[in-house]
């Protein structure tokens, strides 16, 4: 009887466990660039997106703050829960290099800061939350700082970036940003009409004189 109540007890705390564990939104290693997935995002007309031996390369970006990324097909509803973004930089030379969310699922041509979302800017050696100016405006989004940005600074790839927003009360989301497992910052994201339900994801470069490239070898995406 004690090995049965035994084996009844831990398969219900494995069950409990697996309910709370997240499920994957998207796990890509970049074998090759799944355009049922993923579409490219231009704003460069020099610049170049490739998969080679399971890493993704963004270069040859304009400089000007031209731009050039992916952005997935699909938009993410944030809306109460946790939503964990993870990437793997090998190399980050250019200015920016940035996971980011926007509504607007097809800005195609044009600089992307023209348009509501949020982001984490990562430089070659630092990071910061930012938000687009219409973020602030027409979607009277902010993001409050509630720990001291010098975490965000002096990186070198490569590294692991988690990048954790979790809705805790209507518009109102906790944001940690965690490099190589070590939690390095955390605030609040308010974002206001921005529709948390319909989030697009992009990852691009924006290039203001340097030479690049920027290398990954995973994007995840976790709720």
């Amino acid at each position: 009887m004690f090995r049965r109540s035994t084996l009844v007890a831990l398969f219900l705390v494995l069950a409990f466990a697996g309910m709370a564990l997240a499920a994957p939104v998207l796990d890509d290693h970049f074998t090759s660039l799944d355009t049922k997935v993923w579409r490219i995002y231009t704003n460069s007309e020099s610049a170049t997106v490739a998969t080679n031996e399971s890493l993704l390369t963004i270069a040859t970006v304009d400089t000007g703050w031209k731009q050039k990324g992916i952005v997935l097909n699909a938009p993410i509803d944030l809306t109460g829960k946790t939503t964990t973004f993870i990437v793997d930089y090998k190399q980050a030379g250019f200015d920016q290099q940035c996971p980011a969310l926007f509504n607007k699922a097809d800005i195609e041509g044009e600089d992307n800061w023209n348009y509501a979302g949020f982001r984490v800017t990562v430089g070659p050696t630092s990071a910061n939350m930012e938000s687009t100016p219409p973020f602030g405006s027409e979607s009277s989004g902010s993001i409050e700082m509630t720990s001291d940005e010098n975490g965000l600074v002096d990186l070198e790839a490569p590294y692991t970036y988690t990048w954790i927003l979790k809705n805790t009360a209507g518009s109102v989301y906790s944001c940690d940003v965690l490099v190589g497992g070590a939690l390095k910052w955390q605030g609040t994201v308010d974002v206001g009409s921005f529709d948390a339900k319909n989030a697009y994801f992009y990852f691009y470069v924006s290039n203001s004189a340097l030479e690049g490239p920027v290398i990954v070898d995973r994007i995840q995406i976790t709720q």
